[in-house]
């Protein structure tokens, strides 16, 4: 497994892991080194299934489950599942700024314990 950095400011790409499979220890610190590091890390592979993409998430703490339990994957319940509302180009607005989910965000702020776990 090698991490290349994408640039001086931020992010790295993992490349020679295989995300479908049990990571060693070894790779799980050189991937929490990584992130510390990088602040991002792109995997390159085919989708995951929800179990793989569970696997890997580990690697960097204990999951907190999906707050709405009908968004939980049925064979993975720390996998939450995320949709769009814009099914079609018309349902898109044309200003994205008026509608405030539309932005990254974090729905985990307000807990006492942080959702990161491993350091």
């Amino acid at each position: 497994m090698d991490v290349r950095p994408s640039s001086e400011a931020l992010g790295a790409a993992v490349v020679g892991l295989d995300p479908t499979r049990e990571p060693s220890a070894a790779a799980v610190e050189t991937l929490r080194r990584a992130l510390l590091d990088h602040h991002l890390l792109c995997f390159r592979s085919e989708p995951l299934d929800a179990e793989d993409f569970a696997r890997l998430a580990r690697c960097f703490g204990a999951a907190k489950p999906q707050l709405h339990e009908h968004l939980r994957h049925p064979d993975a319940p720390d996998v939450a599942i995320l949709d769009t509302t814009y099914h079609t180009p018309a349902d898109k607005p044309d200003d994205l700024r008026l509608v405030s989910i539309s932005g990254w965000h974090t729905d985990d702020s307000y807990f006492a314990e942080p959702v990161r776990r491993w350091m």
